[in-house]
């Protein structure tokens, strides 16, 4: 798949994106979290899991979506005795991915969101958002 054509907002200039509004439907959001993974694997585990699964995605559905920047904060309060988590509150994460998800959608945006997810904390507040922009927002779980 390396090499395959895909739309990636990070990487583009805004007036490639208001050119691929032409085809684009759908904005992937991936989301993860920065915990503990145990003894082997990194704080971004999640995160870095999720994004790749999403960039595959993202590459299978060109024309008709963009990757955007993984979220790599999520609710992960259960992991704080563990050095390094970074958790937000259940709230805050709702706030934060309400922003993205409607920033996206803007009056000259993609008309639909998939909160695409890799941390099993975020799943609550993910059902919160997809329902609460319901039919333009969907969320799923890697």
């Amino acid at each position: 798949m390396t090499g395959s054509p895909a739309y990636v907002l990070t990487q583009m200039f805004t007036v490639e994106v208001g050119a691929a509004l032409k085809t684009v439907k759908l904005a992937i959001i991936p989301t993860g979290s920065c915990e503990q993974h145990g003894p082997n694997m990194t704080m971004e585990t999640d995160a870095a899991i999720c994004y790749a699964i999403a960039e595959r995605l993202n590459q299978q559905l060109y024309p008709r979506a963009i990757l955007t920047p993984v979220a790599p904060w999520g609710v992960s309060s259960h992991h704080m005795n563990f050095p390094g988590t970074i958790s937000l509150q259940p709230e805050t994460y709702l706030a934060l991915l309400w922003d993205v998800v409607t920033s996206l959608k803007a009056p000259t945006g993609f008309s639909t969101s998939c909160l695409w997810n890799g941390h099993g904390g975020n799943m609550d507040m993910l059902n919160v958002i997809s329902s609460k922009c319901a039919p333009n927002c969907i969320s799923t779980s890697r």
